[in-house]
């Protein structure tokens, strides 16, 4: 998992000190792509290459809840062309997602406007 990547996260931590639930904003590719002299839509593409290893890790831990937050309304004010981007990056590792998943036990769950997707990617989710 590349760790240069920021990840802004939130712990709920249960009565016995377990991690309960874990959020994580996925922000800040474009800027670590610029940092690395990459085309900015390039770090969308390494940030969601590492979902999987996220997944494992969380399951790994035992954390029984884990939320990652994709896209929010400031994405559906990008431009056309970074918004397919964004679609096709998701329509890549989709299945990987739900591979790892499935194997790990967890449920997949999206939550949140799918109707603002694209139709072949809010049917793929």
């Amino acid at each position: 998992m590349n760790k240069d990547f920021v990840i802004q996260s939130t712990l709920q931590k249960g009565k016995n000190g377990d991690v309960q639930h874990l959020a994580i904003i996925m922000d800040g590719n474009r800027r670590w792509a610029r940092r690395h002299g990459m085309a900015a839509h390039r770090g969308h593409f390494y940030g969601a290459k590492n979902i999987p290893d996220i997944v494992k890790a969380a399951v790994d831990r035992g954390i029984p809840c884990l939320t990652l937050f994709a896209f929010g309304a400031a994405n559906m004010r990008r431009a056309d062309d970074e918004r397919e981007h964004l679609w096709r990056v998701a329509r890549h590792f989709l299945p990987e997602v739900e591979s790892t998943c499935l194997q790990a036990e967890v449920r997949l769950e999206f939550i949140g406007r799918l109707d603002r997707l694209p139709v072949e990617l809010a049917a793929a989710v």
